[in-house]
């Protein structure tokens, strides 16, 4: 067991360094598919994140970006890049106006479609049943269903970052 995680790590640390290789060359979709693909290997490693989420602020995907941000600090609080980089959510100027109603649209919207948990389990990473019990845990504990999923390992944190930019781009209007 032990050789085969150890040829697992080393072989994300080969995409990692290709990755970095790529960025270097501003060969940005590259890098994206190399960064993903050592977090796709060996998810808990904070530097993959945080260079992955460099390579998104690059390609103008901000929001993408500190969700990876995020996600390098859950895995190594000490990540020099990411404790740079990463702004709260509270911290994050709104630029346009749209913006800001499409962020509160997301909130406001009691639709189901626009429900973090609904599009994880329409993505098929989540469980209707794994839901309900995140949501049980969720009005017990008062955190982000987000993060409960993460901790009772239901989803990978790379799942969520997925869910979020749908969720983002199922937004409608404030009329």
């Amino acid at each position: 067991m032990y050789d085969r995680q150890k040829k697992m790590e080393t072989l994300a640390e080969e995409h990692f360094q290709a990755a970095l290789e790529f960025e270097r060359k501003n060969q940005l979709e590259d890098a994206v598919r190399e960064f993903q693909e050592a977090i796709r290997i060996h998810n808990k490693v904070g530097k993959y994140h945080s260079h992955l989420a460099l390579v998104l602020d690059k390609k103008g995907w901000g929001g993408y970006a500190q969700a990876e941000y995020k996600v390098a600090l859950h895995f190594d609080p000490l990540d020099e890049v990411a404790l740079k980089k990463y702004r709260p959510t509270s911290q994050m100027p709104i630029k346009k106006q749209g913006i800001a109603n499409k962020l509160l649209n997301i909130f406001r919207s009691n639709e189901k479609s626009t429900r973090i948990g609904d599009i994880l389990v329409a993505q098929g990473h989540l469980s209707q049943d794994q839901l309900e019990k995140a949501l049980k845990q969720q009005h017990d504990e008062k955190l982000l269903l987000g993060e409960i999923l993460i901790r009772m390992n239901y989803i990978r944190p790379e799942h969520l970052a997925q869910a979020l930019i749908a969720q983002s781009e199922t937004a409608k209007p404030i009329s």
